[in-house]
């Protein structure tokens, strides 16, 4: 018991009372009563932590710091609004075990004591091994911190300081499964992993610097639990690979390597939107000279569109089989069966690595709405459901009338029928005062980084097998299909106008004979040699290779060759049986 503000006192003769907890006086004078004591107060959440002055945190080191915005989520828009950044921070507490770390995480900016309240109400709602559990909190407006029970990093540093590693990207996909965090894929930048164990939980968001979001889902086939990589291991690609091939299948491997791609969103003028979502699905090409270089073959299953997924779209609409439109490409069985064989076509056609960042897959066909709604109109209330279409997007085997007309028209409706049959006319809309919305048009360019080991990694997988990385083996191997070089694509420049001039692949088997030394490539030169890979005819003469027949779209194949003696024509045939739009329902 301590006497503040005193000194040179003696207090002798008496017995002295200690009273702890809440303490009640009645003071009564005359007929005056007054009762001095602290009023009962009702505990909260905030008793069942401690509170912990910024005197007794020892910072042993800054671990980083980050916004907390998110870019994505169902909390995308709450956070959005708020600005403030999380500075995070590995601490020893002063009167706690000396041998225990803490992370701790402090609030700066604007809104800072916004984010530690609402980072405060999640996690002291949760007790579970696979989330950070809280220690305590210091609510000083000048400096509001969370402190968290042992010493975890963000996954997110970690990915981004290696370079956003496709064998990290591999790893964390598979711990995921193995710590079983949940049924559902969760945000790198949720995650967080043990300094000592290495096994994963997930806590405050950590937003990392890249065109893309990475998510974390799991394999299939990793259920047990194998232990985990130190965090000194992460740097070291030898090492995480060392440690997948222990665990994951060869195909597994190489599915995370292709998933760990980065994309590159680009908005295009509807003249050479309709190019692009022609003639480039199921291609590998050269963005920057729009060159394609290789195509999926003609004999695997049809290419589609379909929906992977909608921004703040109720999931009971996504579900409910109303939504007609096919909007992204299916694109992983190609991506895998490209890096496959990436380093077996790329070496052949003499491009150098340092260029093999700009070999892109078509990754999605993007439509962008923007609301034309005047803050004074409001929408007239109704007494039955209204429903917003998006028109359908063409077959891709369709004409360049088909696709043009698409491209200028309006891509949506109103329509008060749930499945969309009767489209509402403008004068109803107008007497509603619905708004209107205005299109823009957009693809997503897929590609992997050098940088992020993935060729290397691929380059590793080939060789653990036994197979030698410039031939097709390891594509054989997993039943991949072999993609065909198809070096006379028509370009942008040259498909401009109504009719289409529609390439031939060039034939498989000519493909791996080369690459297997039937069939050499003279140096420094292409070979022109090829032939219907449906047909067996030989292709016109080298000299005419570079002229182009307007080909009809009811012109059979076969008929098409006979079309303008002397000239070579592109068949739309073969783009057709390649690529055609399908019901992701029939799946």
């Amino acid at each position: 018991m301590a006497f503040n503000n005193s000194s040179g006192f003696t207090i002798t003769g008496g017995r002295f009372t200690h009273v702890v907890g809440d303490q009640h006086i009645n003071h009564v004078q005359g007929d005056l009563v007054q009762y001095l004591g602290r009023e009962e107060r009702v505990p909260t959440i905030w008793d069942e932590y401690t509170r912990v002055p910024t005197g007794r945190v020892y910072i042993v080191r800054t671990v980083g710091d980050t916004t907390v915005r998110r870019d994505h989520g169902e909390t995308e828009y709450v956070w959005k609004k708020i600005e403030a950044r999380r500075n995070i921070s590995i601490v020893k507490i002063q009167g706690e075990d000396t041998c225990s770390h803490f992370v701790y995480v402090r609030y700066s900016g604007r809104d800072c004591f916004e984010a530690f309240q609402r980072d405060f109400e999640e996690f002291s709602h949760v007790k579970n091994a696979n989330v950070v559990q809280l220690f305590g909190y210091n609510d000083s407006q000048s400096f509001p911190a969370l402190l968290f029970y042992e010493e975890l990093v963000p996954v997110a540093f970690i990915f981004e300081r290696n370079n956003f590693s496709s064998l990290l990207y591999t790893y964390f996909e598979y711990q995921f499964g193995v710590d079983q965090l949940g049924d559902d894929k969760i945000d790198f930048g949720d995650l967080w992993v043990h300094a000592r164990s290495g096994h994963l939980r997930t806590g405050p968001y950590v937003k990392y610097a890249s065109t893309r979001t990475y998510f974390a889902a799991g394999f299939e086939t990793n259920t047990e639990n194998n232990g985990a990589l130190s965090i000194q291991a992460f740097s070291d690609p030898e090492a995480v690979f060392d440690y997948l091939r222990q665990f994951l299948s060869t195909h597994d491997i190489l599915r995370g390597i292709a998933w760990s791609n980065q994309h590159t969103t680009e908005w295009l003028e509807e003249e050479e939107a309709v190019f692009v979502f022609r003639h480039f699905p199921g291609t590998i090409y050269r963005w920057t000279s729009r060159e394609v270089i290789a195509r999926w073959p003609v004999k695997v299953k049809e290419w589609f569109y379909g929906i992977p997924s909608s921004y703040h779209l109720p999931e009971d609409v996504l579900n409910s089989g109303y939504c007609l439109n096919n909007l992204s490409l299916r694109w992983r069985a190609a991506a895998e069966s490209w890096l496959s064989q990436a380093h077996c076509v790329l070496n052949y056609l003499g491009i150098e690595e340092k260029e093999w960042r700009d070999c892109f897959i078509l990754g999605a066909l993007l439509l962008d709405f923007e609301r034309s709604f005047k803050p004074s109109q409001q929408i007239r209330a109704l007494d039955r459901p209204l429903y917003l279409f998006i028109r359908p997007i063409p077959s891709v085997s369709q004409s360049q009338e088909i696709w043009s007309s698409w491209a200028k028209g309006n891509k949506c409706y109103w329509s008060f029928d749930i499945q969309g049959k009767e489209e509402m006319s403008e004068a109803t809309q107008a007497s509603l005062n619905l708004p209107t919305y205005k299109c823009r048009l957009g693809i997503s360019h897929n590609w992997w980084d050098p940088t992020a080991q993935v060729y290397n990694a691929v380059k590793m997988l080939h060789l653990h097998n036994g197979f030698d990385p410039s031939t097709p083996s390891l594509s054989k191997s997993l039943d991949l299909p072999i993609y065909e070089l198809d070096e006379n694509h028509p370009s942008f420049d040259e498909i401009r106008g109504p009719q289409r001039y529609v390439p031939v692949p060039r034939p498989l088997s000519e493909f791996i004979d080369s690459l297997e030394g039937k069939a050499k490539k003279p140096s420094g030169a292409r070979s022109t040699s090829t032939h219907n890979s449906s047909s067996g005819r030989q292709k016109p003469p080298e000299e005419v290779t570079d002229s182009y027949v307007m080909v009809d779209e009811d012109t059979p194949l076969e008929e098409a060759w006979e079309q303008q003696q002397g000239f070579a024509s592109r068949l739309k045939g073969a783009f057709h049986r390649v690529f055609s739009l399908k019901d992701p329902r029939e799946e």
